[in-house]
């Protein structure tokens, strides 16, 4: 992998069932890391995908990882971060921008939180470790390595998605860059944008720990529109 340092959580279902039939990439906007304020590397991994990616196999986050892939963390390393994430989230249930996500999906879908996990694709935009909570798009834009990440990880997947649902200022973010149409404008909820020659729906939500999540009703709105 030339760009790309977290690999996206691929569900064993997303190519071959996927959503009501659709192939679906949720797009989170970034990790975080606040565990390890005396860490040497810190500037290093919150600074730039370069940074993030020299510090693949000496984070202190690989306790973490190897808990969770014994068998693959020395080769990969940071590659793991987001599956690692997710199957904490899995097994606990304790995360909480997850388990409100989930819930969510898994009302609309009618399926447990496992089933629909299993049929997803989901994605952190910011290839390193943000210094705060703070999801401003300053940090999507500021280093080109992210784009070029977001399409290298298209090019691992089996097949491209039909929609990508994304969090907050990621989809302002795929609205500016990628866009079909030239339009200006709202970014919430729902445009297209064109991506290795095809045209894919995009659903730009409010991220998951905001609490405009559901937003009175449009969320749900906008998924009807996609896949009902």
């Amino acid at each position: 992998m030339q760009h790309l340092v977290f690999e996206p959580w691929k569900g064993d279902l997303y190519e071959k069932e996927g959503l009501a039939g659709k192939r679906v990439i949720f797009s989170g906007h970034s990790h975080h890391c606040d565990k390890h304020p005396e860490c040497s590397f810190r500037d290093k991994c919150r600074s730039t995908v370069s940074g993030c990616r020299d510090c693949r196999t000496t984070c202190p986050h690989m306790d973490e990882i190897q808990e969770e892939f014994p068998n693959e963390w020395e080769e990969k390393g940071l590659a793991l971060n987001t599956k690692t994430e997710i199957e904490q989230f899995l097994k606990s249930g304790n995360q909480n921008t997850y388990k409100k996500f989930s819930n969510f999906m898994c009302e609309y879908f009618g399926y447990s939180t496992e089933k629909f996990w299993d049929r997803i694709v989901y994605y952190n935009y910011v290839q390193y470790f943000l210094p705060s909570r703070g999801s401003e798009k300053y940090w999507i834009t500021k280093d080109q390595e992210n784009d070029l990440a977001f399409e290298e990880m298209l090019t691992m997947l089996p097949a491209l998605p039909d929609v990508i649902i994304a969090w907050g200022a990621v989809g302002n973010h795929l609205y500016d860059r990628y866009r079909v149409d030239g339009k200006s404008g709202e970014y919430k909820y729902l445009f297209k944008i064109k991506l290795q020659g095809e045209i894919i729906d995009v659903l730009n939500s409010y991220h998951p720990a905001y609490s405009l999540f559901k937003d009175g009703g449009k969320l749900k709105n906008s998924m009807d529109s996609i896949f009902l």
